[in-house]
């Protein structure tokens, strides 16, 4: 699932600079090392985006919250 709430482009500027650094940094012994070790950084920080939105949508679309709202200002 996407991210939900305008945050996919911010991951996506943070899997650019994530992956831009690993790629420069000479530490690596070679692409596919800096590649996979971007990827378990990513999938940390991209999970929690994930879950968070899917949480944010719920919470947006749901009938539930809708009645609860509106229930609430009554």
């Amino acid at each position: 699932m996407p991210p939900f709430s305008g945050i996919g482009v911010n991951i996506g500027l943070l899997d650019a600079l994530y992956l831009s650094e690993n790629l420069l940094d000479e530490s690596f012994i070679n692409i596919d090392a800096a590649i996979q070790a971007y990827e378990e950084k990513m999938f940390i920080y991209a999970s929690k985006a994930q879950e968070d939105g899917a949480k944010a949508e719920e919470s947006v679309h749901s009938e539930k919250e809708f009645d609860e709202r509106l229930r609430d200002k009554r």
